[in-house]
């Protein structure tokens, strides 16, 4: 759940942001991954129209409020405003009309004002808000940074998740979540995952138990959250099946990410394994980045 409160923690100094009034309003929740300018909502042509979504009100809306009287503003304001609203933005530092002040005072939704550009706080609200609200999907397996990559160990029981993940910890790369990994899409393009808090630092070794990363090896062996580049499937062979294609592709919330199928082998160092893949991937991918340049 995503509040006002939360947005105007996190985001206040990006957004320069002042709550001019409505702190009582603050634990209002924000629903829609959208900002929308009323613009000819205040004319009453509603037909485009989404209630609870936040309102971000520029020049053009106040040029038109300021050429209305007392009353037709209020009934105007009236139009778009309603107890749905989560929060109400004003740009360029306006002042806005005092019946947009009387409005928020008596429903108890929050105004803010800031210095940004209408286009600016409208571009940079959507944008939070698409990542704030975007939906999360929680997968079984291991999450660390790699070389800088973010490296999903997934597989069935027993096949070695934890304990690959610890020796890449051990060589000096760094873990995000062991066991629960929530995902997140970002910005439609990427997933981000992370460790949910309770669990955060943690890991379960089979015949070892439950260990504090940030203990045995110090806090800059734990990230928070990191980008998902691949996937590293364990599995154990299976003679009566064909050998796993090595490179192929899997889908999370839409977005096609490589993943690396490996049969689990006493022989096998994991470990190493892991490092080699992310460094040929981050080769890829320095590659595929200087051919478009």
């Amino acid at each position: 759940m995503f509040l006002v409160r939360d947005l105007y923690t996190k985001y206040g100094t990006h957004l320069k942001l002042t709550l001019a009034m409505g702190k009582d309003g603050l634990r209002r929740r924000i629903k829609y991954p959208e900002a929308n300018r009323p613009g000819l909502c205040l004319l009453g042509i509603l037909s485009q129209f989404a209630a609870g979504r936040v309102l971000v009100f520029g020049k053009a809306e106040f040029e038109y409020l300021d050429s209305l009287g007392p009353s037709e503003r209020m009934k105007s304001l009236k139009l778009v405003l309603n107890h749905e609203t989560p929060a109400i933005f004003i740009s360029r530092g306006y002042r806005g009309p005092k019946e947009l002040e009387i409005f928020c005072r008596s429903s108890g939704i929050p105004l803010f004002r800031s210095k940004l550009s209408t286009l600016q706080m409208v571009s940079k609200l959507t944008l939070i808000l698409a990542n704030e609200l975007a939906p999360i999907t929680t997968a079984h397996g291991t999450l660390v940074e790699v070389f800088g990559m973010g490296v999903l160990i997934q597989g069935c029981a027993f096949t070695g998740k934890s304990e690959t993940a610890l020796g890449l910890i051990e060589k000096g790369h760094s873990l995000v979540a062991d066991d629960v990994v929530r995902i997140r899409k970002r910005e439609e393009l990427y997933l981000e995952g992370y460790c949910p808090e309770h669990i955060r630092n943690y890991m379960k070794i089979r015949g070892i138990g439950i260990i504090n990363i940030a203990r045995l090896h110090g806090a800059v062996r734990v990230k928070s959250r990191i980008r998902i580049d691949f996937v590293v499937k364990l599995q154990r062979p299976d003679k009566n099946k064909p050998a796993p294609r090595r490179n192929k592709q899997c889908q999370i919330q839409g977005i096609k990410i490589p993943q690396h199928c490996v049969n689990v082998d006493p022989n096998l160092n994991l470990v190493s394994l892991v490092e080699t893949i992310a460094l040929n991937h981050q080769l890829q991918e320095n590659r595929k980045s200087l051919m478009m340049d």
